[in-house]
């Protein structure tokens, strides 16, 4: 058991985001946290043995669970005056592990008597009314984390910006977007413009002379918005661009924090509003992946069915993003999340499972289906080109 329930109780005074709670107020929280704990890292699978850490923070009135997967995760070494066996994985608490984060908590151990039905009587030699809990702060890049912390950022920075780099040069190009039966899927749809795949025709007379012209403005920002106000990608962005914070409990360049309840943030919430944009993207592209089956005969004039490298990756272009838009958290929500029970809708029930279970690799998701848009436009650019030749595999 936890002596004075040293990670729950931190976690939960954290919680209160003030120096003092009541006992009764203060027993509620701790409660349901740990009731919270148990459901969520002792679920249907259970974990595996030899956890000290996952005893440490979960084993409330319980025997000592085996270990769970977040203990393979680096240890939050705080350099405050908590022993070395006191110190607590913030990985272990999901819900308030960003908040003690930010306000980069050190407190020291109090001393709590263990957590029974006698704590909030006042049987244990007088009952706790307060909770003293001393804030410091610490400053940029400032942390106790031994592990290469810095490393994702980078990544995410370095990747983000070769994209945007390429994307804005793609899309000002305004021509080999095209070739054959394939369309870049930055330029798709084509609404206006000086190819077959073109809906309305060419360049409309109503554009202003004085600005470029190139048909991916007309359609570009819908998906863009889509992924700028992701969940996954907000997060991944502030850190990268921002350091809001850099990572977590690393020290950060802000002295205050508003949260996205304010202008301009309070704008990502239209992303609910673009996940719509975005499916019918999704069929769009769909059908341009279908019309990149079909070649047209130059000997005969007829349209034949066939596949070449370049249908094959705007098919795979397709089926990325599908399981991107598809695990959606705004696509989870609207199919059940926001029900509390699904037994009484078997499909409503398989549905939400089927969303969460490629909600879980969002990330990855988010990852692939970015490399895989940026290379369809460079296969068709340089198959446009001539710098590639499309190999026919039927």
């Amino acid at each position: 058991m936890l002596e004075p329930l040293e990670g729950l109780v931190l976690t939960v005074i954290a919680d209160y985001g003030k120096e003092r709670a009541s006992c009764r107020e203060f027993g509620a929280a701790l409660d349901a946290e740990v009731r919270f704990a148990r459901t969520y890292h002792y679920g249907k699978r259970g974990p595996p043995p030899d956890c000290a850490c996952a005893r440490r923070a979960w084993s409330v009135g319980a025997a000592a669970p085996a270990a769970c997967e977040p203990c393979r995760n680096p240890l939050v070494r705080d350099r405050s005056p908590l022993s070395e066996s006191n110190r607590v994985p913030l990985q272990f608490i999901p819900q308030w592990a960003c908040l003690i984060a930010r306000k980069q908590i050190q407190v020291e151990k109090p001393r709590w008597p263990r957590y029974n039905s006698r704590f909030c009587r006042g049987q244990t030699g007088g009952s706790m009314a307060t909770i003293d809990v001393p804030l410091g702060k610490r400053g940029f890049g400032q942390t106790s984390r031994p592990d290469a912390w810095w490393v994702q950022p980078l990544a995410v920075f370095l990747g983000f910006s070769a994209f945007i780099v390429y994307t804005t040069w793609a899309i000002l190009q305004a021509e080999h977007y095209t070739a054959g039966p394939y369309l870049s899927p930055f330029y798709s749809p084509e609404i206006f413009g000086a190819s077959e795949h073109s809906w309305f025709g060419p360049k409309p007379g109503w554009w202003p002379m004085w600005l470029p012209f190139s048909p991916a403005f007309l359609i570009l920002w819908a998906p863009l918005g889509f992924r700028v106000t992701c969940y996954y990608y907000r997060g991944a962005y502030y850190k990268a661009f921002w350091a809001d914070p850099p990572s977590c409990t690393v020290g950060e360049p802000r002295s205050n924090y508003r949260g996205e309840r304010s202008f301009p943030l309070i704008i990502q919430n239209v992303h609910r509003y673009f996940l719509y944009i975005a499916l019918g993207f999704v069929v769009m592209l769909s059908y341009d992946a279908w019309k990149a089956l079909w070649f047209s005969n130059a000997t005969t004039g007829s349209v034949d069915f066939g596949v070449g490298v370049g249908s094959i990756v705007l098919i795979a272009n397709v089926a990325l993003l599908s399981c991107y838009v598809f695990g959606c958290h705004s696509l989870r929500h609207l199919v059940g999340g926001r029900k509390d029970v699904h037994s009484d809708s078997p499909a409503l029930g398989k549905t939400y499972d089927c969303v969460s279970c490629l909600n879980r690799q969002h990330m990855r998701w988010a990852w692939l289906s970015l490399f895989s848009v940026g290379f369809s436009d460079l296969y068709v650019r340089l198959c446009s080109m001539g710098v590639w030749t499309d190999w026919r595999i039927v």
